[in-house]
């Protein structure tokens, strides 16, 4: 098969089911793959993908723990891999607590609080409680943006204003109800994204 451009074959072209298939010897398939990627896909870990018919892009290696995805313009690539936590209280009252160990680096970037009526709560988070004795010595760091319900159902809000909302994998948080009121169930759900070590 005599050499030619990848742009050169057409798909009803038997040589190029032969390009896929038919190999005779290694300088060929050297030229038939760099023909494909187009001699710039160098870098460790590139990955080839058709950006539209017959055209190849290149997405280079994504940092430690990333993960692919398809982008809103439809072409793959990486994001930081996401984070959630939710804990659950039936009957909740002043001395309840929940805990949880931080999985992996994460930046908080929201949370939700819902109760099922319209009553009333505070919900303090207090890191590395599990350590530190005693537990409600440690600062809570959603203080000056509090996750609280007032008279209401439901409080969804990105979290803005916490004086540390990057936490450490192996952390303990420490979660406090404060005076809730008129609930007979309430729900706390926390998102965020993994960052750098």
């Amino acid at each position: 098969m005599p050499d030619q451009s990848i742009s050169q074959l057409s798909s009803g072209d038997p040589s190029s089911a032969s390009l896929a298939v038919h190999v005779t010897n290694s300088t060929t398939m050297k030229t038939t793959v760099d023909e494909l990627v187009g001699f710039w896909s160098t870098a460790a870990g590139d990955i080839v993908y058709a950006t539209a018919a017959r055209n190849l892009g290149r997405v280079g290696i994504g940092t430690s723990g990333t993960y692919m995805r398809v982008s809103s313009a439809n072409i793959p690539s990486w994001a930081p891999r996401q984070w959630g936590q939710s804990v659950a209280w039936k009957n909740p009252n002043s001395s309840d607590i929940a805990m949880f160990e931080v999985p992996f680096n994460i930046t908080v970037s929201s949370f939700s609080l819902i109760g099922d009526s319209a009553g009333t709560v505070t919900v303090e988070a207090r890191l590395e409680g599990f350590t530190s004795t005693p537990a409600s010595s440690v600062a809570n760091v959603s203080s000056a943006q509090p996750m609280s319900l007032s008279n209401a159902q439901r409080n969804t809000s990105a979290v803005s204003s916490w004086s540390d909302n990057t936490w450490d994998k192996g952390q303990w948080v420490t979660l406090y109800l404060v005076n809730p009121s008129s609930l007979t169930f309430l729900s706390l759900s926390l998102v965020g994204t993994e960052r750098a070590s």
